[in-house]
This record gives C-alpha cells, structure tokens and sequence, in this order.
C-alpha cells in the first residue's frame, strides 16, 4: 500500500518507468513524490527517483536521494540537502529549479550600466524540500535536457522501495 492509496512498488531490478521524453530546458519546473526506501543501493546509499538526458554537464537529471540525503543532479552541477532520510519511512520529496532568462545589452550604454557585454543567458536556482520543509537551496546553471525515466538512473540503478503521487509541475 501507498502512503495516499495505492504506490508504485519498485523491487530494485527491472522495476522502473521509461516515459516519453518531457523537455525541461531551460525553463521552471518542480518534481515531487511521496516515497518509501525499503533498502539503498550500494556502495553509495542511493534511491533514484528521477532520471533524464545524457551523462553531461548540466544535461543529465539525476534527482533522488545519494549518501542517504535528497541528491538535485543535473551530472556535475549537483545539490545535495542535509537531511538524512532513513528506510521505512514515508517522505514527501519536493526538487524546484527556478529559471530566468536575461536579455543582452542593447547598446551601450545598457552594457556600461550591467557591467555585461554578454550574449542572452539563463540563470536558475534549485530548491529541495523535504516534508514541506526547505532542505537546501542553491544557484546554479539550469538543467538542459530531458525527463525520461522513474524510479531509476538511466536504467542502471533502480530504487528499492515505493513511489506514490508522483507530479511534475511546470
């Protein structure tokens, strides 16, 4: 059973959701789930989540927990929070990147007065919550690729435990 019904049993071997790719560049959205860890993954302590994109900088999601804290990865542009969550219990997770895109300078005068003579860029900022708590919050670059899978990294590692209500929110 779930914590609100019915849950998403995942046994730790081929028991993931591959969904139809969702694009996330560049722009707002938040991730959320109630889970239950019923064992880690080893040699690191890791419950996926979430998984998207490629193994590159800012292009591959990897949100779960690591060393038994919530872990926002976007592959070597990382948040990890500082709660440590224990196995057998229900958590209610939420992941939020903020998202901003920033005009260049116009002429100028524009570019003496921001101290920029950059192109159009982005900036965004991760959130991690736990229990509707916030856990950790960061700038940072913004993710630059896909969702793709539940419940696991790329298909590698797959969560022992269970998933209910599982959102994305953009």
């Amino acid at each position: 059973s779930g914590k609100l019904g019915k849950a998403l049993k995942l046994g730790g071997e081929s028991d993931y959701l591959k969904i139809s790719p969702i694009d996330l560049k560049n722009r707002p959205f938040t991730l959320t789930a109630w889970l239950r860890i019923d064992e880690y993954i080893e040699p690191h302590d890791e419950f996926p989540l979430f998984s998207g994109g490629v193994r590159e900088k800012s292009k591959g999601l990897h949100v779960g927990v690591r060393v038994k804290r919530p872990w926002f990865g976007f592959y070597a542009n990382d948040v990890q929070g500082i709660s440590e969550l224990s196995t057998g219990k229900w958590y209610f997770l939420a992941f939020v990147q903020q998202a901003e895109h920033h005009e260049a300078p116009t002429g100028p005068d524009e570019a003496k007065e921001t101290g920029t003579l950059q192109k159009a860029y982005w900036t965004a900022s991760r959130e991690i919550y736990v229990d509707g708590e916030l856990d950790m919050a960061r700038k940072c670059e913004p993710y630059q690729a896909t969702l793709d899978y539940v419940g696991t990294f790329w298909g590698d590692l797959k969560a022992n435990g269970a998933l209910d209500e599982i959102r994305l929110y953009d």
